[in-house]
């Protein structure tokens, strides 16, 4: 049990806050002693919203495929996984990066950092030319 007036000061309010937060003294106790750290960092930074940041395997090839991926979708381009896999190895080659293989965790591990998702076309979908549909509009029009 803490002696002098100011630690007995500390110790009834780390009491208090954990009471009132509903978690251990030594949770208050911990937060206090960094309480520097935490003032120190900046609302809008990843650190204060909780999440931790991954540092990237293959940058490179990362910035590479996202570049790509963004034209690709611009341009309508329909992007499967194969079609990932195949130009990440061709960035892979491209930035002389020897120990890349561009595996399916790390596709799916692409697509989940970049919100993709992958559709698969049914039907005349997946078979319509859609650069000649307003061709075939004028031909059926009565």
């Amino acid at each position: 049990m803490p002696k002098t007036k100011s630690a007995l000061n500390k110790y009834s309010q780390a009491k208090e806050l954990a009471e009132l937060y509903n978690v251990s003294e030594g949770c208050i106790s911990d937060t206090l002693k960094k309480s520097q750290k935490w003032l120190e960092i900046d609302p809008q930074a990843p650190e204060a919203q909780g999440k931790r940041q991954n540092k990237l395997n293959f940058p490179e090839i990362e910035e590479a495929l996202t570049l790509w991926v963004l034209k690709a979708l611009e341009n309508g381009v329909d992007i499967s996984d194969q079609v990932l896999h195949e130009k990440a190895i061709a960035f892979a080659s491209l930035y002389k990066v020897e120990n890349f293989k561009g595996s399916n965790g790390w596709i799916g591990g692409f697509k989940k950092r970049h919100n993709l998702s992958c559709y698969l076309k049914q039907g005349e979908a997946a078979s319509a030319p859609l650069d000649k549909l307003d061709e075939f509009r004028k031909t059926f029009k009565i």
